[in-house]
């Protein structure tokens, strides 16, 4: 398993090494900036959202709950979200190094078969988290976008309660995971 691991992470990032080893431009071009900017969105949009969701299983309190704030609140995926926009950063970098078809890293974002990406977590919550389909209806599956249930029913991020009782809020106190 791990020689196939390995193989497939130097596929991955054939383009990375060639990108780094292309010929560069005297100064750096649109491409370049293009990409650092979808790399560091990419990467801050990633690295928010696995904390939360880190900090959000550390506490007991949010056993068989749905993660329904910050970034989780307009994505069910927003890691997976950040990784794609990683992948497209690294692929307009290796354009710009005139590399760019030897990247195949960006079709990441291509619809997986079930079982792989997306497909799996969302089968262990739904079949895990009663309240995970009231989720699934009122959130965008991957790219951002507002949420179809209205921000009072949604405590606000630092965790204070909005005055509405907690019953049929999405499990015992709206946050869901």
């Amino acid at each position: 398993m791990f020689v196939l691991q390995g193989i497939i992470m130097w596929i991955v990032s054939v383009c990375l090494v060639a990108a780094q080893n292309g010929s560069a431009a005297e100064r750096l071009t649109g491409w370049d900036f293009s990409g650092i900017v979808i790399w560091v969105a990419g990467f801050l949009f990633e690295s928010v959202s696995d904390g939360r969701l880190a900090r959000f299983k550390r506490n007991p309190e949010n056993q068989g709950r749905v993660l329904d704030r910050g970034l989780w609140r307009y994505t069910r995926h927003p890691n997976y979200f950040g990784e794609v926009l990683v992948w497209w950063g690294y692929y307009l970098l290796a354009v710009a190094a005139g590399v760019g078809g030897l990247c195949q890293s960006h079709r990441y974002d291509r619809p997986h078969p079930p079982g792989v990406g997306c497909h799996a977590p969302e089968k262990r919550q739904a079949q895990t988290k009663p309240d995970y389909q009231d989720y699934v209806e009122s959130t965008s599956v991957f790219v951002p976008w507002r949420s179809k249930r209205p921000r009072a029913l949604v405590e606000n991020d630092e965790g204070a309660n909005t005055g509405l009782p907690s019953e049929g809020v999405r499990g015992a106190g709206s946050v869901l995971v």
